[in-house]
């Protein structure tokens, strides 16, 4: 089971996220855009079809600064390796089974382990790194630091239930 978010799908999270409150509404009800709104809906359309190249127009932030996207992205990377490793791990397991091979059954289950312990790490630190960068009052785009949030979030959780699915 992969918990992957290729960028198509942040793209997608973010235009759903960006979705107004009012859409809840009875349709009965006239329903009319905030500037506020329709300038998110703006950028997010310019940030998903902005040829490369073209120039940026007056007022564009990038959603992080570079900074911030090397150290998000490296805990974001780590959490990725730990899943592609978890899964590749879950395929000798089944191959250990079926061949009885108890001892390399019991090493893919202390690896499990330390996966687990790598990706509650991962979560820990990008939480911490969030913190940060709300403490410095540096500008970040909510939307894309949510979709990375939820990720390292869930990578912990898939492998906990994964693992417990199995019997350990």
């Amino acid at each position: 089971m992969k918990f992957r978010i290729p960028a198509t799908i942040v793209a997608l999270t973010a235009a759903l996220v960006a979705i107004p409150a009012y859409a809840e509404q009875p349709a009965a009800q006239p329903q009319t855009e905030t500037a506020e709104q329709q300038s998110a809906r703006e950028k997010l359309r310019y940030d998903a079809n902005r040829p490369l190249g073209q120039a940026v127009p007056e007022g564009y932030q990038p959603p992080f600064t570079q900074e911030t996207v090397i150290k998000l992205n490296a805990i974001m990377r780590r959490s990725i390796d730990v899943l592609d490793e978890f899964d590749r791990l879950n395929v000798d397991l089944a191959q250990a089974r079926e061949s009885n091979d108890s001892a390399r059954i019991a090493e893919i289950g202390k690896r499990f382990g330390e996966l687990e312990q790598q990706a509650l790490n991962a979560k820990t630190d990008f939480m911490a790194e969030k913190a940060a960068l709300i403490a410095r009052k540096e500008y970040y785009d909510v939307t894309y630091l949510a979709a990375m949030e939820y990720y390292v979030e869930q990578a912990p959780i898939e492998i906990s239930e994964t693992l417990a699915a199995k019997g350990g």
